[in-house]
């Protein structure tokens, strides 16, 4: 039994550190680009979100992956890395179908309220995304495991959101300022995907199914059945 016990925390552990590399190697791809665009002479920033403008829809596939200098990618780093890990968690599955649609709500979001005449880069619209939807997800689901991951999310938060879980957006002069439209909009993103994914109504038929569902009886209490059934 001990070494079943043994086994299974070996599987898990196993499971955590690849998925812990799945999130090292995101992130690590993000460096590689932020280091391109470093050496590159083109300005890689150029392809952000530019909002209200038909060219500037690009910017949503682009944006995530673009950051102002080193600063504001290391802020960007830590939240991506942690709070996606958790919602890996969930499952390969999950965690893709959740981080899309959070990208391309904060991307929507961003260029219909951003700043006129302005870029906007960053991942911190996803970043904030992930935390609404962690934060949302226990609630949702009404699953106490995924309320205390909130917990700590919430108490993470307050610990990190200092260190820079910012976009940015560069208006004509120059300036960079933080884009709280693309903040905006990454955490109406994850609440509409914790929402999307994982809210059952009581009076639903998925709802109502899991709470009438009856669970089937052992094989010893199958077998005394048969036996009543048989002498009378």
């Amino acid at each position: 039994m001990l070494g079943a016990a043994k086994k299974s925390i070996n599987e898990i552990g196993e499971r955590l550190k690849k998925q812990a590399l799945f999130m090292a190697s995101i992130v690590g791809f993000l460096w590689v680009i932020e280091i391109v665009d470093s050496l590159a002479p083109f300005d890689f920033e150029s392809l952000g979100i530019r909002p209200r403008q038909f060219l500037g829809l690009v910017g949503i596939l682009f944006a995530p992956f673009l950051h102002d200098g080193v600063g504001h990618l290391a802020g960007n780093s830590i939240g991506l890395f942690f709070f996606g890990w958790i919602i890996l968690l969930g499952g390969t599955q999950s965690f893709l179908r959740v981080t899309a649609l959070i990208a391309v709500i904060a991307g929507m979001g961003t260029w219909l309220f951003g700043a006129s005449r302005s870029i906007h880069i960053g991942a911190s619209g996803i970043v904030f995304g992930y935390m609404a939807f962690l934060l949302l997800r226990g609630f949702f689901e009404k699953s106490l495991r995924w309320v205390m991951v909130a917990l700590i999310v919430a108490f993470v938060i307050y610990g990190f959101v200092d260190l820079g879980f910012n976009s940015t957006a560069e208006n004509n002069n120059g300036a960079v300022n933080i884009s709280w439209s693309g903040h905006l909009s990454g955490f109406a993103g994850g609440i509409i995907a914790a929402w999307i994914f994982y809210y059952r109504p009581r009076n639903s038929p998925y709802a109502q199914t899991q709470i009438t569902r009856k669970p089937a009886p052992s094989p010893v209490v199958s077998a005394i059945l048969a036996w009543f059934s048989k002498r009378h």
